[in-house]
């Protein structure tokens, strides 16, 4: 990396962010950081599907709904995601 970054007078950042967008060419080993997501694929599923079949739905029959699923989340996390998906009014 520091040939490559030498020879091209570029920072170290904008040469492991050209290798990491390239196909093939970095093998980034890291794993995600941070806190795993607090509802899976199938809660995700569920949530969409509530919100289709009752579009008015208030937030705490959704976080019943998901709780009658041994799902356990709380009515901040959910509504952090219903608004990160574009669900509002709930």
């Amino acid at each position: 990396m520091p040939e490559i970054e030498y020879l091209l007078a570029l920072p170290r950042s904008t040469v492991y962010h050209t290798l990491q967008h390239e196909p093939g060419s970095f093998n980034d080993t890291s794993t995600r950081s941070g806190r795993p997501r607090a509802l899976t694929r199938d809660d995700v599923e569920l949530i969409l599907e509530v919100c289709e079949i009752q579009p008015n739905v208030y937030l705490d029959e959704l976080k019943e709904e998901l709780e009658l699923q041994n799902v356990d989340i709380s009515l901040a996390a959910l509504c952090r995601y219903l608004h990160r998906n574009g669900i509002t009014h709930k």
